[in-house]
């Protein structure tokens, strides 16, 4: 309206406006058609440490992951899943000693899915093996919730309500979850997605029989063949050191068990004493004063 008394500003209330209706004299019911809300973008959390940087060979297991993961896949593409359960996540859980390479085959295969899980990485230490308190499962719900865009303030206290808020607030997503150094099966029952395709990954020292009921596949990763621990001390320390005393080189490798951790820190002292052979190393390690010095 133009005329003489009548103004097109407008003047009213406090907060964001999204509409405003001119009208004259209003007779019957005025009936208004909004567009709904956008909804707020739903965070998508990457808590997955890097990958380690050597890398021993682990195809086999690797293979055997992924067939595990292919209920997930084939659900995905509108297949009906080999399990049966397509409204289950899956869940892996990866055993073996300490330094065998849990976490670290875990990671190298949980990067290689990335693109698969559109919705995100959740990753804790769940401490079960550090020789201090295993993480409280609700802490880390806690932190999970967050990560997932749950205000403090609408956080449960008891960890029950907790991890039914994380199995409603997951149900529809496509998450990764790696829970790593599990304790029990209690500790990580409570972490456990709701109905959905998301996968998780416990790595432990402990066989977990009480996860299979939640279905549970089972990885019993061993130490590296001679072939992949010397694979390892090569890329690490230097092939040239293992080819100037092949012995000590498998002595070492010997005394290591294998085991990839502790053929990690042996060759990075290697590779920073560029001039200490191998045999004299081994030497060290055998004397068992020089070790608990």
């Amino acid at each position: 309206m133009t005329g003489p008394g009548h103004h097109n500003d407008f003047t009213g209330g406090d907060g964001d406006v999204h509409a405003v209706v001119q009208a004259g004299a209003v007779h019957g019911g005025v009936h208004l058609t909004m567009p709904a809300p956008h909804p707020a973008a739903l965070p998508i959390p990457a808590q997955l440490r890097a990958t380690p940087g050597c890398w021993s060979d682990r195809t086999d297991e690797l293979d055997l992951l992924d067939r595990y993961a292919q209920p997930c896949a084939d659900a995905d593409h509108g297949q009906t899943p080999s399990t049966g359960h397509d409204d289950a996540p899956t869940l892996v859980v990866i055993t073996g000693a300490g330094g065998v390479g849990k976490t670290a085959l875990a990671l190298r295969w949980l990067h290689q899915l990335r693109p698969q899980y559109r919705d995100g990485q959740l990753f804790t230490d769940l401490r079960g093996f550090s020789g201090i308190r295993p993480a409280d499962p609700g802490e880390v719900l806690e932190r999970f919730l967050r990560a997932l865009g749950i205000s403090p303030d609408q956080l449960p206290r008891d960890v029950h309500e907790q991890s039914a808020l994380f199995r409603s607030v997951t149900a529809e997503r496509r998450l990764i979850i790696l829970l790593d150094n599990a304790a029990s099966a209690a500790q990580v029952r409570p972490l456990l997605p709701g109905a959905g395709r998301c996968l998780v990954v416990v790595t432990t020292r402990r066989t977990l029989p009480g996860l299979r009921v939640e279905g549970a596949h089972y990885l019993d990763l061993q130490p590296l063949d001679e072939t992949g621990a010397q694979q390892l001390l090569d890329a690490m320390a230097g092939a040239d050191r293992a080819a100037a005393d092949p012995d000590a080189a498998r002595a070492l490798i010997a005394h290591c068990g294998r085991l990839p951790l502790a053929l990690t820190a042996c060759a990075a002292h290697l590779a920073t004493h560029r001039h200490t052979p191998i045999a004299r190393l081994v030497t060290r390690l055998n004397d068992e004063r020089t070790r608990l010095a």
